[in-house]
């Protein structure tokens, strides 16, 4: 299996559903707009900080500067998203863009990323990780551009996911005392909170918090875990969690796990029950990122080879056709 946390290559975005210009819309009916973030790889085979809006590819970084984006919000007609551009000295920078203008989180000195976003009123919180002269990574939260390290651990740490709900803000991640043995950990208001505590290796990729609810998931060696209000349970074996949602009373899931016949395969769990989103694959494919919209589970992620894809309902619709992949996604009802 593959235990990967995707820096891919993406591409130019293929449209996905066209409407005909002189088709109507009934009043008071819905409509729905598809936000999705990634990368794409252009011409020049620069890896390109890249979200789709319905299909369409949208570039935020400078053509010939290598880019990933990791996290997209949307705030009415403002759209957020956030990860990371390479320097010209080889490091990342870690950054997010609101409506296509850049704030930069750091600097070139060492790598930096963001892999995940929220936002509060007038308030974009980043977190990643920053890394410091001597290599080690920490778990990092950015509100807007101001920086705070997470605390926990003796050696490397991330911050992989972010919730805020109310005036609580949630962010989950792993720590670990030595390089190479994690635990999977989230942090309320800046408070660690071990959920792994024999260190077995273990990340929490996804977060999500209804009420007073909180679940935590990712992996443990080679099986995706959940930790609900710090409860570990296994799911699946030679797998792993890189999203989830509650809908209602029902825990969502999306992330990886191996198909019968070896192939690391995009899949689905809908309260621990298995669905693999490509039957019989014959290549690998990843599901990175989750939403509800009303009675609608959208996916992200890649698929066909390493395309970037989404499938709505289980149905896969296919956003490149170049080596590609998609993180996060966001729909937004009218």
């Amino acid at each position: 299996m593959r235990a990967k946390r995707y820096t891919y290559l993406l591409v130019i975005a293929v449209l996905l559903t066209n409407c005909s210009k002189n088709q109507t819309v009934k009043p008071g009916t819905k409509t729905t707009d598809i936000y999705i973030a990634g990368y794409s790889t252009n011409d020049k085979g620069n890896y390109t900080a890249t979200y789709w809006k319905n299909g369409n590819a949208i570039t935020v970084a400078n053509y010939s500067t290598n880019g990933t984006l990791h996290a997209i919000a949307i705030d009415g007609n403002d759209v957020y998203v956030a990860g990371a551009y390479l320097a010209t000295n080889g490091k990342q920078v870690a950054a997010y863009w609101k409506n296509g203008v850049i704030t930069t989180l750091t600097d070139s000195t060492t790598d930096c990323y963001v892999w995940a976003m929220a936002l509060q009123g007038s308030d974009v919180y980043s977190v990643g990780y920053t890394t410091d002269a001597n290599g080690k990574m920490t778990a990092t939260c950015w509100k807007n551009n101001i920086k705070t390290l997470l605390q926990g651990g003796l050696s490397n740490s991330e911050a992989r996911s972010i919730v805020v709900s109310g005036s609580e803000i949630y962010i989950a991640g792993y720590i670990s005392n030595s390089p190479g043995v994690t635990a999977a950990s989230y942090w309320k208001n800046g408070t660690n909170i071990v959920l792994d505590t024999d260190y077995g290796g273990s990340n929490a990729e996804g977060l999500a918090v209804s009420g007073t609810n909180i679940l935590a998931a990712g992996y443990k060696g080679i099986t995706a875990t959940n930790w609900k209000n710090g409860v570990a349970s296994s799911v699946t074996q030679a797998s792993f969690i890189a999203a989830a949602t509650f809908n209602g009373a029902d825990v969502l899931e999306a992330g990886v796990s191996d198909a019968p016949n070896g192939y690391s395969t995009a899949t689905y769990w809908k309260n621990g029950a298995q669905t693999l989103l490509v039957e019989n694959p014959t290549n690998f494919s990843d599901a990175l990122g989750i939403t509800v919209s009303g009675s609608d589970v959208y996916i992200c992620g890649d698929n066909f080879g390493g395309r970037a894809t989404y499938w709505k309902n289980g149905m896969p619709i296919q956003l490149s056709t170049d080596i590609s992949s998609a993180y996060s996604i966001v729909v937004v009802s009218h």
